[in-house]
C-alpha cells in the first residue's frame, strides 16, 4: 500500500513512499527529508494535533510550538547547541589521546556526573570491540567533561554501557557481554588509539555469548559491582544494546533491538516492562517472546543500500509520552530517527533524521564526520539536555594527520579505527529560535 507520511520536516513537499501496515502505525523513513539543522525554523509547521509535531512540541492553533530540546518546522531535529571550533573539541572521553571509547551515558549524582562507558582495552580501535571492549566508570565535576577514568565495571568483554539510578538509590549498569574474555581474540599490540593492520579484525563472535540478561549493580556511583541477572516472563530473547528507563508511574521499560531482517531493510525493536528494574520483564505488547514488539520497514530506492536501524534510546516526557532515538545508516551514511508513542505499542516514526553527522561549531564552521553512532541523552526531569555519540575520528573538514594513509572510511578499518565519546549541550531556553 501506498501511505502518507506525515511530512515532518517536510513543509515544501509531501512525502509519499510505499509501507506496510503491520499491525502498529509506522512510518517509513525516507533518505533525505529535511535541510540542514543550521538552517531550520523552530516550529511553525501545519497541524492539526500534538501528534502532527512529534509531541516534542504541542500544536497551537494550527501551529507547531517546539518544546526547547527539538526544533524543524515540525519539532523533527534534536536542537544540539554547537561546539567550539575544532573537531576534536566537545570530546568527553577519553582525554587520553592515544585511546578510544564507543558511547556512554551521564548520571549526575550529588554534584558530581558519572559517565559509563564502552573502552577499547589496550589502547586498541574499535575495530577490536568485539573482543577489547569493557565497561569503564568516569568522573567530571562538569556535565561535558572530560571525564577522568575511575574503577573498571565490566571487564573485557563488555559493551554499550546504559547506567541508571533505581529506585533504592543503587546505580545499574545494563551492558552487553558477560566480563569474560574470548580466549584468541583479545589485542594486546596497540598503542595509539587504533588496532594494528598486522591484528585485522577478528570475526564478530555470536550475540547470544555477548548479550546475557546481566547487569552490573553497586550501592553507590563508584562500586564495588556485583553481577545480577534479570529475570523474564517467558523465554528471553537475546538483549542487544539494552536501554532501560524508569516511567513517571515507576514501572521500568527496556527496550532493545533484535537481529534480523537487515538485508531487507527491516529493524526489529523489543520493549519490556517490569515493576522492578531486575524484572521479571513481560514483552510488549501480549507477553509473547517469539516475536519483537516492532518491525518497521524502511524502504529505500532501488540500487540504495537498505536502511538499518538500531542502538535505541528510550525516555518518557513530562508529558508521559515515550520517544526513542536511534542510529540508523544506508547509502546516505550515518543519521539518527526519532519515534514516539503515547501507549508503548503505537509508534510512529519520523519522516526526517533527528541529527546528522555533522556537528557545528560556534564560529559557523562545521565539522562531517563519516560515522556518528551510539546516541545517548542525559535526560533531566523528563527534559533532555545532553547528546552523548560515539564518534568516529575520521571527518571530512578537520581531517587527523593519519588520515592521508586510510584505505576507505570504515570505521572499523584498521590503523584508522580511533573513535571517542563526544557530548553536546542541547538547548534547554524555551523560545529560543532557529539553529
Amino acid at each position: 500500500a501506498t501511505v502518507s507520511v506525515l511530512n515532518w520536516g517536510c513543509a515544501s513537499r509531501p512525502c509519499m513512499m510505499p509501507s506496510r501496515w503491520l499491525g502498529m502505525i509506522l512510518w517509513a523513513l525516507p533518505a533525505v527529508c529535511a535541510a540542514a539543522p543550521h538552517t531550520l525554523a523552530k516550529g511553525g509547521g501545519a497541524c492539526t494535533g500534538n501528534e502532527d509535531c512529534q509531541w516534542s512540541g504541542v500544536c497551537n492553533a494550527g501551529a507547531c510550538v517546539c518544546d526547547a530540546a527539538w526544533t524543524g518546522a515540525h519539532c523533527e531535529v534534536l536542537h544540539v547547541l554547537p561546539t567550539p571550533p575544532g573537531a576534536r573539541s566537545n570530546r568527553a572521553y577519553p582525554a587520553d589521546p592515544t585511546a578510544s571509547s564507543w558511547g556512554g551515558t551521564v548520571v549526575p549524582h550529588e554534584g558530581k556526573y558519572h559517565l559509563y562507558v564502552s573502552e577499547m582495552g589496550y589502547h586498541c580501535g574499535l575495530a577490536a570491540w568485539t573482543h577489547n571492549s569493557f565497561v569503564r566508570h568516569a568522573v567530571s565535576d562538569t556535565v561535558e567533561g572530560p571525564y577522568t577514568p575511575q574503577e573498571v565495571v565490566l571487564p573485557i568483554y563488555g559493551h554499550n554501557a546504559h547506567a541508571l539510578l533505581a529506585e533504592d538509590g543503587s546505580m545499574v549498569v545494563f551492558h552487553v557481554g558477560g566480563g569474560s574474555p574470548h580466549p584468541g581474540y583479545t589485542h594486546y599490540n596497540c598503542t595509539n588509539g587504533t588496532t594494528p593492520l598486522a591484528d585485522g579484525a577478528a570475526p564478530v563472535l555470536p550475540m547470544g555469548k555477548l548479550s546475557p540478561w546481566t547487569v552490573q549493580v553497586s550501592a553507590t556511583p563508584d562500586g564495588p559491582w556485583a553481577t545480577r541477572g534479570l529475570l523474564c516472563d517467558g523465554p528471553c530473547r537475546t538483549l542487544n544494546n539494552p536501554s532501560p528507563t524508569r516511567l513517571n508511574n515507576g514501572t521500568y521499560l527496556l527496550a532493545w533491538h533484535m537481529n534480523g531482517g537487515r538485508d531487507a531493510g527491516k529493524w526489529l525493536l523489543c520493549l519490556a516492562a517490569s515493576d522492578s528494574v531486575f524484572g521479571p520483564y513481560r514483552i510488549l505488547p501480549d507477553g509473547n517472546w517469539s516475536h519483537p514488539t516492532v518491525e518497521i520497514t524502511t524502504p529505500h530506492p532501488p540500487g540504495t543500500k537498505a536502511i538499518f536501524c538500531e542502538d535505541p534510546f528510550l525516555w518518557q516526557d513530562t508529558r508521559d509520552t515515550l520517544h526513542l532515538l536511534v542510529h540508523c545508516y544506508g547509502s546516505q551514511g550515518d543519521f539518527g530517527s526519532h519515534l514516539f508513542s503515547r501507549d508503548g505499542v503505537t509508534w510512529h516514526q519520523s519522516s526526517a533524521p533527528a541529527f546528522s553527522a555533522t556537528v557545528a561549531h560556534t564560529d559557523g564552521s562545521e565539522t562531517t564526520y563519516y560515522h556518528r553512532q551510539r546516541p545517548k541523552l542525559l535526560v533531566q526531569d523528563g527534559v533532555p539536555t545532553h547528546f552523548l555519540t560515539g564518534l568516529a575520528l575520521m571527518n571530512k573538514n578537520d581531517p587527523p594527520a593519519w588520515q592521508q594513509w586510510c584505505k576507505g572510511t570504515g570505521m572499523l578499518t584498521p590503523n584508522c579505527d580511533a573513535v571517542e565519546t563526544h557530548i553536546q549541550a542541547i538547548n534547554t531556553q524555551p523560545g529560543q529560535g532557529a539553529l
